[in-house]
Parts: structure tokens; sequence; C-alpha cells
């Protein structure tokens, strides 16, 4: 299964570092992306610190 991995760059619970190097741990295929002016909450609608449209985006191209 191709998997698409989302980060908030600025996630102070999880380090944007902490997801780095995974592809070895998926077979179907990996695209990570971090956003880098998102928090812990990518696709919520809060600004300043979300990004929901770039997560709509992103998903919307993988699943094509």
């Amino acid at each position: 299964m191709p998997t698409l991995m989302i980060q908030g760059g600025a996630d102070l619970c999880d380090e944007p570092a902490s997801s780095e190097g995974q592809q070895s741990c998926f077979t179907g295929g990996y695209r990570r992306i971090v956003l880098d002016d998102a928090g812990h909450f990518p696709p919520r609608e809060a600004p300043p610190r979300e990004a929901p449209d770039a997560v709509a985006d992103a998903v919307i191209a993988h699943l094509r």
C-alpha cells in the first residue's frame, strides 16, 4: 500500500526528525512531506500554524 506521511515542520510534540528515514518500513512506496509552517495538526483549520489546504492537495495528489 503506498503511504503518504504528512508532518508539520513546527510540530513540537513529534519533532519532524523523528519521521526521517522510515522508507524501509514501507514496501508499497513511501512519500514524506514536511509542511514547514504547520504544527502538530496540519489538517485542522486553525491558523496560523496549520495547513489544511496543503494537506488536502497532498492527499488528492497521492490518491491519483
